[in-house]
């Protein structure tokens, strides 16, 4: 049994590949159609609604360059979604974020399966950076959610289980 999992699209432990933003995941979140995590969450360095949706269609390393003409969001500190802006450290956009991961785990069977097969195991994301004005996701916001969401799993497995 593994007692560390790094998380990220560079590693090679499958299991952690798959966790990874980088990871597709078709979902829909506040009624636009997403490839994948990282899509979403570099669509909102960007103001404009339409360009957002059409950010949100990409993943993996599609996604992230895409993102990065627009990083003058850090001069700023404000991100946005649909219309609405966020200030990043604000606890609106922590729930925002809460709320995207909360949409892959109810629409995509696969990542609670895959959350499932993380175990016991340890979870890492290594090129992840600590400061929030520097980055849309933070190694901690990623960990978190992701370990928030493997609890919920096992819960539910568990759960499910019992009923037999």
């Amino acid at each position: 049994m593994r007692k560390h999992i790094e998380i990220g699209g560079f590693t090679t432990d499958p299991v952690g590949k798959v966790i990874s933003n980088f990871q597709s995941r078709a979902f829909v979140f506040d009624g636009v159609p997403c490839a994948g995590f990282e899509g979403l969450v570099q669509a909102l360095k960007c103001s404009d609604p339409e360009r957002q949706r059409e950010i949100c269609k990409f993943s993996g390393k599609e996604a992230w360059k895409a993102g990065q003409e627009f990083n003058s969001w850090k001069e700023s500190q404000t991100l946005y979604w649909q219309g609405d802006t966020f200030k990043r450290t604000s606890r609106g956009y922590m729930l925002l974020i809460e709320r995207i991961y909360d949409a892959i785990y109810e629409q995509d069977e696969t990542f609670r399966h895959d959350l499932l097969a993380l175990g016991p195991a340890e979870i890492h994301h290594s090129i992840g950076k600590a400061d929030m004005r520097l980055t849309t996701l933070t190694e901690a916001e990623m960990l978190y959610n992701i370990q928030r969401l493997r609890i919920r799993a096992l819960y539910e497995k568990l759960s499910s289980l019992m009923t037999l």
